[in-house]
């Protein structure tokens, strides 16, 4: 660690030590925000980065590829760069993590290991990397920031120690060879001898590229270097010399040398003996001492000395008269000193008569002075020299001693400015826009500078001015403050520089008061500076949550300025603020409509946030739930698509927890019943295990939601609408007049049905759905079936539900259909049928736990059917959520089929334990026939309108073969038998 090294002196070496010390350990640290969110940025990257590995999917997007449709995967770097970009540079750090993590199991987990091992740029995995330290460098340019996130990811985990990952991470992410340098530095002073071993390798190869173009390094990258080469020991030592050759200005004597580095050069290489002790080689070092000593004293410390009382015009032009010519950076050190030192400077009675006599002077009065006089400096100054450039003089404040110690010196400070400059405006890019090697003299000078009433110093003639918030509310200022301090970019980005540089605390202090009085021109302002840094993110996380909760009055006004100049802010505080109280949901997307902003919010929004938002903005009517999912799938495949089943699942599993509460709380069953129906529409084109995910999490709703069936504006319809073509319908009826007339038995049809249901002949898929949709559709007039054919019938429901013939919306309105049945009167034909359907598949019931809770609930079921009963209340008191599952859904990693059954099955079987059923029912609305029905009525169902010719089986098959209801084959079989 640097700051265990011996201290030795030497130029700023010491304040360099401390800042950058602060600013590696202020990048590696992890915001309190940011690991808020760790569990969306993990969910969704763990996703993105399962579909890169996936190689089944590499290989299906192959194939699509040559079809002239380029497979999804190419977009995933992309997309996990955006994700973690909504988190900043701690987010792409996680990121970074996990893709190195995926990597190197990928690598592990294939057979050919070796042929997979490099990470480079065209490999999925190294071009994730490029990509996510490209978005990095959208945040900082700083090489020691990029060193300190590439080598957090790289000691992740324990990873193992290897110079060709570090290469192969340098070219993968196309880091410049500064980029590279800071790499091999900070490696170089990790805690881990290994990673520092390798390190030390990687540094030397990168001295050697240093040549040419390359060899102009900035100079604070080139202190860390030099540093590190002269105190690293002999290994790292001998590289100074290479170094020297490639850099002429590192040469002892060299006239382009820089003044920090001169110290450190002529000082000794400090290494270490056998020993432990230090041995310190030949140096310059006394001699350099000595040069500094017999140079000339500064101007402003002999008037420093001489006390106040040398500061009248007259007597402070004598004494600078002995010091011409005088330059503008003597001037800039006399001023600083006059500025920090206007109370309390204690000097000897007689110091300055002394001065005075032996200089050839006059006497000095005898009247008293306490301070410095602002104006006798300023004439006195243009009297030796009447060509001064004052704006030479200010922007050269930036020595070593100049610090404003008050507003009281401040306010002195811009009296002699404005004094120097006859009343013109101080030129701002004295101090700002750039940082000031002397970090805290130009804090100090910000924090009066801020806070000054207008007619002392304005920021209002700055290049980089915000438009002032018009309208806003409660009396306050457009402008923020008198002064436009908080509508200047320039301040702010200067502020957000000199807080990473390790400024942080007195810059906090600096915001305290806008913060309190104007958030809103803060917020907005600092929303649009070009930099990113831990401030910026403070002030954000500070001010932008009560705009989004609309808890201040100029909500409104400041969300459309939000809006308008950093939009991916505001969605990440959106989807923080959700993270922390899901409750919120709902007040967001109040926000998103009233700043007309919702497609952008869903698109750039973690898929978990964007499907939940999507959900209620369906219920509003404010979106189109289907035709956006299938925008989603179609532009993020099947990524997006799995995240829909955990969204699913995770909703199921909630409502499995606690059986006393609602399992969906912005999904309506209209919206849960078109997810499944989209999925399910296009679960062809995906891989055999997300079909059947899909298909089982399909099965699950409509067992644990029996009103899915009732959605006809959704799903129902769909299926109950379908029109079938004429010669499918006759098919499907005469296989019903097989059954009732007793051709077929219901085990036969059953077995049919399976095999037209996995057929791949079109026609006979049709004919399976066609006898599916006639038995549903036919339900409402089962109460006038005669009792044989009713339990026919039954028989046939139940098996169908029990062999998985029917799944997803058709499983749910089957169920819904029997459990309405059982909670008819006992002894009505309804009631026969329900038990008589429920005996059939009642082996299944222990996949549904909550569809057990609805059948126990049924009063006379229990003396009815005791058997029935029992197998319901057996299965819903033995079911119990294993500690596996919680976890993996709290950490929010989605299950793998490889690592088990599967995250539907998982739910499957992971059901609460509880003893105590809801207090009611729900009671489920009405059905609505769809206008091509038959209105259930208490008259006979009416016969069609078919003329028999004769009375044989031939005729009554075709009659069957033009009929189109059930009730007419029932009515059919009923003739055939009294005939």
């Amino acid at each position: 660690s640097l700051l265990s090294m011996p201290r030795r002196d030497g130029g700023g070496r010491d304040e360099w030590i401390d800042r950058r010390s602060t600013d590696v350990h202020r990048s590696m640290a992890t915001s309190t925000s940011t690991n808020g969110n760790a569990p969306v940025v993990s969910a969704q990257a763990a996703l993105l980065l399962r579909a890169l590995g996936d190689e089944r999917n590499e290989d299906r997007n192959e194939t699509k590829s040559k079809d002239g449709d380029p497979g999804k995967n190419e977009h995933v770097p992309t997309q996990l760069a955006q994700l973690a970009g909504l988190f900043g540079p701690e987010g792409i750090l996680r990121v970074l993590q996990m893709t190195l993590d995926h990597w190197e199991r990928q690598t592990q987990a294939t057979s050919d290991g070796a042929a997979s091992q490099s990470l480079g740029r065209d490999t999925p995995h190294g071009m994730v990397v490029a990509a996510l330290l490209d978005r990095l460098s959208t945040f900082t340019q700083q090489e020691r920031i990029v060193g300190a996130v590439v080598v957090r990811a790289l000691l992740g985990n324990g990873r193992k120690a290897q110079e060709e990952v570090i290469v192969d991470l340098c070219r993968a992410g196309k880091l410049s060879l500064r980029q590279q340098i800071a790499v091999a530095l900070t490696l170089v002073e990790t805690n881990d001898p290994e990673w520092r071993l390798e390190g030390q390798k990687f540094l030397k190869a990168k001295i050697g590229e240093i040549q040419g173009p390359n060899a102009q390094l900035p100079e604070e990258l080139l202190y860390w270097l030099v540093f590190v080469l002269k105190q690293g020991g002999e290994v790292l030592s001998r590289q100074f010399g290479t170094l020297q050759k490639v850099v002429p200005c590192l040469q002892p004597g060299h006239p382009d040398m820089p003044p920090s580095l001169a110290p450190l050069i002529q000082g000794p290489a400090v290494s270490t003996t056998d020993t432990g002790e230090e041995e310190t080689g030949r140096t310059d070092i006394d001699e350099y001492r000595q040069a500094q000593k017999s140079a000339p004293v500064p101007v402003a410390t002999v008037l420093q000395e001489l006390g106040y009382a040398c500061g009248r015009q007259t007597d402070l032009a004598e004494v600078l008269g002995l010091f011409a010519p005088l330059d503008e950076v003597s001037i800039s050190q006399i001023l600083g000193m006059m500025c920090r030192t206007l109370v309390g400077l204690n000097v000897e009675p007689g110091v300055y008569a002394s001065f005075c006599s032996a200089n050839g002077l006059p006497d000095p009065t005898d009247e008293p002075a306490t301070t410095w006089d602002t104006a006798a400096m300023v004439q006195a100054v243009q009297f030796v020299k009447p060509d001064v450039n004052w704006d030479t003089v200010l922007s050269n404040l930036d020595h070593k001693d100049f610090w404003v110690p008050d507003n009281t010196s401040f306010l002195w400070l811009m009296h002699a400015c404005n004094l120097a400059r006859s009343g013109e405006a101080f030129p701002l890019d004295a101090v700002l826009g750039r940082i000031w090697k002397n970090k805290r003299g130009q804090v100090t000078f910000l924090k009066y500078a801020a806070d000054a009433p207008a007619e002392a110093f304005t920021f209002a003639h700055s290049k980089k001015l915000v438009p002032p918030l018009e309208g806003i509310a409660g009396g306050k200022s457009p402008t923020g403050s008198g002064n436009f301090a908080w509508l200047c970019l320039e301040l702010l980005e200067t502020l957000i520089a000199l807080a990473d540089s390790g400024q942080m605390p007195v810059v906090r202090s600096i915001l305290e008061k806008p913060l309190q009085t104007c958030p809103e021109v803060l917020a907005v302002s600092m929303a649009q500076t070009n930099t990113w840094g831990t401030l910026k993110h403070e002030v954000m996380a500070a001010t932008v949550p009560c705009f989004v909760m609309g808890t201040n009055p100029n909500s409104s006004l400041v969300l459309h300025r939000l809006w308008s100049s950093c939009k991916d802010n505001l969605v990440s505080t959106m989807v923080e603020l959700y993270m922390k109280d899901r409750t919120i949901i709902s007040r967001i997307l109040d926000v998103c409509q009233e700043i007309k902003c919702l497609p952008e919010v869903l698109s750039m929004s973690p898929y978990i946030f964007a499907i939940e938002l999507a959900c209620l903005a369906t219920r509003r009517e404010y979106l189109n739930l289907e035709k956006w999912l299938q925008d989603m799938i179609a532009r993020e495949g099947i990524v997006f698509v799995q995240c829909c089943i955990r969204f699913l699942a995770d909703k199921l599993q909630s409502d499995n927890s606690d059986l006393k509460s609602p399992a969906i709380v912005t999904l309506p069953v209209e919206a849960l019943a078109m997810f499944v129906r989209v999925l399910q529409a296009q679960s062809a084109g995906f891989p055999v295990e997300v079909a059947q995910e899909i298909q089982q999490i399909g099965e699950l709703m409509g067992a644990a939601f029996p009103q899915l069936a009732e959605v006809g504006s959704a799903a129902e319809l769909a299926i109950l609408e379908e029109v079938f073509d004429l010669d499918i319908e006759e098919e499907a009826n005469g296989y019903f007049q097989k059954i009732y007339t007793g051709q077929q038995t219901v085990d036969d049809v059953i077995s049919m049905l399976g095999n037209f249901r996995l057929s791949e002949d079109q026609r006979k898929q049709r004919v399976f759905a066609c006898m599916v949709h006639n038995l549903l559709d036919e339900y409402r007039f089962f109460p006038k079936y005669p009792e044989k054919e009713l339990r026919i019938t039954a028989v046939l429901f139940g098996r169908l539900v029990d062999c998985q013939l029917v799944s997803s919306v058709t499983l749910g309105i089957a169920l819904r259909y029997v459990l309405e049945a059982l909670k008819k009167p006992v002894g009505s034909k309804m009631f026969t049928f329900g038990v008589e359907a429920l005996s059939h598949f009642k082996d299944r019931l222990v996949e549904w736990p909550q569809y057990c809770s609805h059948l126990v609930q049924i009063p006379h079921l229990s003396q009815a059917s005791p058997e029935l009963f029992a197998v319901a209340e057996k299965q819903l008191l033995g079911a119990t959520l294993p500690t596996s599952d919680k976890r993996s859904r709290e950490e929010g990693i989605p299950s793998s089929s490889s690592q088990g059954e599967g995250l539907v099955q998982g739910i499957r079987t992971s059901m609460p334990e509880s003893t105590a059923a809801p207090a009611s029912a729900p009671t489920s609305p009405s059905f609505t026939p769809s206008s091509h029905q038959k209105p259930q009525s208490s008259q006979p169902s009416p016969q069609p309108s078919l003329k028999v010719e004769g009375k044989g089986s031939a005729a009554l098959a075709s009659a069957f073969a033009t009929s189109l209801n059930i009730d007419t084959l029932v009515s059919a079989a009923r003739e055939q038998k009294n005939t």
